[in-house]
């Protein structure tokens, strides 16, 4: 019976160590950057090139506050690399401050399009 548990246990701790090692990955345009006691960019997904180069700032950012997106948390090297309008694949943890957009700590970055647009940060 012993042995029973512990082949159990086993498998459990496998499983749930398996899982927290896979990132959750989102995908979108960067449409903010902001920098305060973390960096930061803002990723919406359901958005088209046409969307970033037509409409202004505010009125993406209202989008992202009602659509999927997020505020994600990245380090100074990365921040500094970025430019509004690219569009990037972010690998990232998957617990979320609940504020609209939520508020996740990305572990990658990866550009997947340039910006064609200078936009202002």
């Amino acid at each position: 019976m012993n042995l029973f548990r512990y082949a159990i246990t086993a498998v459990i701790l496998s499983l749930l160590v398996s899982c927290s090692t896979t990132n959750p990955i989102f995908e979108g345009y960067i449409i903010e950057k902001r920098e305060g006691k973390v960096y930061e960019i803002l990723v919406i997904s359901n958005i088209t090139k046409d969307d970033i180069d037509d409409k202004s700032k505010e009125d993406l950012i209202s989008e992202a506050q009602e659509n999927q997106s997020a505020y994600f948390a990245i380090d100074k090297d990365e921040y500094d690399e970025l430019t509004v309008g690219q569009k990037v694949k972010v690998w990232h943890k998957r617990v979320a401050a609940e504020t609209k957009p939520p508020k996740v700590g990305a572990t990658k970055v990866e550009i997947l399009e340039e910006s064609e647009k200078s936009v202002d940060n």
